[in-house]
């Protein structure tokens, strides 16, 4: 992932005036400091630097139980699945990946397609 601190992406404080400003203002920065990776690596490079930051959190033990809402192609879910976790993820439409993903888990990681605010997660076993 580039490093904010060494690019030429600067979020223009003055432009916080209104809402809309500052939006404008971190759309303009992300899109410097993303135009500097291939599109290719764009999600690879993140996902790496979000799974070291989750990983020193892991340190010393990770979490019995996760639970990740809005888990899109379920990386993240499936790290925590890896670290020893039960991990569910719940997004809205249901993704092809999650099946490979479970697959080689053995029923630590799971995923609902669906709103997370109806559903009731007492009622299963994951």
């Amino acid at each position: 992932m580039t490093d904010p601190a060494k690019t030429n992406a600067k979020i223009d404080d003055g432009a916080r005036s209104t809402p809309e400003d500052y939006m404008a203002s971190l759309q303009r920065y992300y899109g410097d400091l993303y135009a500097e990776q291939p599109v290719c690596t764009r999600g690879y490079r993140n996902l790496r630097a979000i799974e070291d930051y989750y990983d020193a959190l892991c340190q010393p033990q990770a979490p019995r139980s996760m639970l990740d809402i809005g888990c899109g192609q379920g990386e993240l879910t499936a790290f925590f699945a890896d670290k020893g976790a039960r991990a569910v993820g719940v997004d809205l439409i249901e993704n092809p990946l999650w099946a490979d993903l479970m697959a080689t888990r053995q029923g630590r990681l799971s995923f609902r397609a669906g709103d997370f605010m109806e559903a009731d997660f007492r009622s299963r076993s994951t």
